[in-house]
């Protein structure tokens, strides 16, 4: 991980304390030996299982966790340090084995933000499988000429590759054509792991005394969704949360990001929900109970460089007036 150079001659919590953000909400979605993780390779970053453990050991040593029902009640004014709510996008396998127990022994609050459509291995995130394709297309040279014919896109790999990482929701089953023009299926890339939880281990998670949360019925962009499709998305999956868990707190995070989503949808959405996060970063947010998380795998920093960097930047952004996210 890289290091700030100028991170230890900065006061981290005074400064984040002085920006008024009540909470500091970091983002993670996976862990593993390494970074270099097929189905999410050519997408971020993930930590590896030390670094994500060095990381909420720095958390626990300069902020004070919170469960969600205290953010739901607001309550962190009795708290000594700035607080913080770990969540867990996608509702990946690794978060069963490598992420969850780390955070049960040490005692850390978190939410699980799961998308129904893909539990118990039903089906995959299309961004996971353009990357899961990529990989195997950069072990397998042979399939390159097959799959460049088929997008229609100059015969390399850096070509299919930016194709490849450009596939949103609307076009998803080019994807799936890839794999059955190669003759192999998702499961075969996969080596038949499991890709994501099943509902077995979610149950365990939330009775070792996680919350699990909605996160869209299959991860669609919701800029490129009509509003009846937005509330489409939602519904589904808050309802199936509710039925299935049955959580003390509801709550959803959109998958991706909240750009672009209208005011009128976020007053629809709190009929659903208790609480809803984005990913916009160390940012307010104009809309009561909507809080902006921070994606930490997007950076190659250390979590503690990163927030250092974020609260810089939420200075100069309220000087020209960018520090709260608004919706139109």
């Amino acid at each position: 991980m890289k290091k700030y150079w100028i991170s230890s001659l900065l006061p981290l919590k005074s400064m984040i304390k002085q920006t008024g953000i009540p909470f500091i909400l970091p983002l993670y979605h996976t862990t593993g030996f390494n970074h270099s993780l097929p189905y999410t390779k050519f997408l971020y970053q993930n930590r590896t299982e030390i670094e994500f453990e060095h990381e909420l050991d720095f958390l626990l040593k300069h902020f004070e966790p919170v469960d969600l029902q205290e953010i739901l009640n607001h309550n962190n004014t009795s708290k000594k340090k700035p607080t913080f709510h770990i969540t867990i996008d996608d509702g990946l396998a690794s978060n069963y084995e490598l992420i969850a127990p780390v955070l049960y022994k040490k005692g850390i609050p978190a939410t699980f933000f799961i998308n129904p459509a893909f539990i118990d291995d039903a089906n995959i995130m299309h961004r996971y499988k353009a990357s899961l394709l990529l990989d195997w297309l950069q072990i397998n040279q042979s399939g390159v000429n097959l799959v460049s014919d088929f997008l229609k896109v100059p015969n390399n790999f850096s070509n299919i590759k930016n194709f490849i990482l450009d596939i949103r929701y609307p076009n998803k089953n080019k994807l799936d054509e890839c794999v059955n023009l190669l003759g192999i299926s998702w499961k075969e890339i996969l080596h038949k792991n499991p890709l994501y939880l099943t509902t077995q281990q979610l149950h365990n998670i939330q009775q070792a005394g996680f919350h699990i949360g909605a996160h869209s019925w299959d991860h669609p962009e919701y800029e490129l969704l009509s509003f009846e499709e937005q509330q489409d998305q939602t519904l589904k999956s808050v309802q199936y949360i509710k039925e299935k868990f049955n959580p003390m707190v509801s709550s959803f995070a959109f998958p991706f990001t909240d750009h672009k989503v209208s005011l009128a949808f976020f007053e629809w959405l709190h009929t659903q929900v208790d609480l809803s996060f984005g990913c916009a970063g160390f940012k307010s947010d104009s809309f009561p109970g909507h809080f902006q998380r921070i994606p930490i795998e997007k950076s190659v920093y250390r979590i503690q460089d990163l927030l250092l960097q974020q609260s810089g930047m939420y200075y100069v952004k309220k000087l020209l007036g960018k520090h709260i996210v608004k919706h139109a």
